[in-house]
């Protein structure tokens, strides 16, 4: 099985996922052995998660993760008891529910974005505060195919947002290549605006 972690804003939980499928919860103490303080059923292989950026131990509310697997939709999780606070379905041309392979928390934690489909080349954008299939418009489009010449090449791996200029860098698989695009200019036009675009070679960016 193979595991990633990663810290809550303040250092206080971490989660720990793996392809079995349940992503753990574990609150840090100075221990030889980890064992997790709370388990999630993510319904099959965990691909992404983020922690709410600001999460405090010490206020219940802010305590919660988004995380999707394999084949479903995007779930904020309470971390305190595992429960499914909102779902957030992104649904591709076909109108058919499509599971992105990562997302974040962007805007100061306001929105979700999510990328990584395997029929459209879209950046789902929604807002936390309303769950279901509604998201922001118009989305942000990559290029039509991914391996058309008239914009991103690959299959989205990686994503990481920049707060204070409002950019995100989009990394892909194969043809690896990572584009920066800017968050605020999306709304004037359906095609982000390419700030960097390095072509590297390899598998992929994470």
């Amino acid at each position: 099985t193979r595991y990633w972690r990663d810290w809550s804003s303040d250092v206080c939980s971490s989660d720990l996922a793996g392809s079995d499928q349940t992503p753990e919860t574990n609150k840090e103490k100075i221990t030889k052995r980890w064992n997790p303080e709370l388990t999630c059923n993510g319904g099959d292989a965990v691909r992404c998660y983020d922690w709410y950026p600001h999460m405090n131990s010490g206020n219940p509310a802010t305590c919660c993760f988004a995380a999707v697997s394999r084949d479903g939709p995007v779930h904020l999780w309470d971390a305190y008891d595992g429960s499914v606070r909102a779902t957030y379905c992104p649904y591709n041309g076909l109108d058919e529910m499509e599971s992105p392979s990562t997302v974040m928390f962007v805007d100061n934690g306001s929105k979700l974005l999510t990328a990584g489909y395997r029929t459209d080349r879209l950046l789902h954008v929604f807002d936390v505060s309303r769950p279901g299939r509604y998201h922001e418009e118009p989305l942000l489009r990559l290029g039509k195919t991914r391996r058309s010449d008239d914009g991103q090449k690959g299959l989205v791996s990686a994503l990481a947002y920049w707060e204070t200029s409002g950019v995100i860098a989009v990394g892909t698989y194969s043809p690896g290549s990572i584009y920066l695009y800017d968050l605020r200019s999306y709304s004037r036009c359906p095609e982000a605006e390419v700030v960097v675009s390095p072509s590297f070679g390899g598998s992929g960016r994470t």
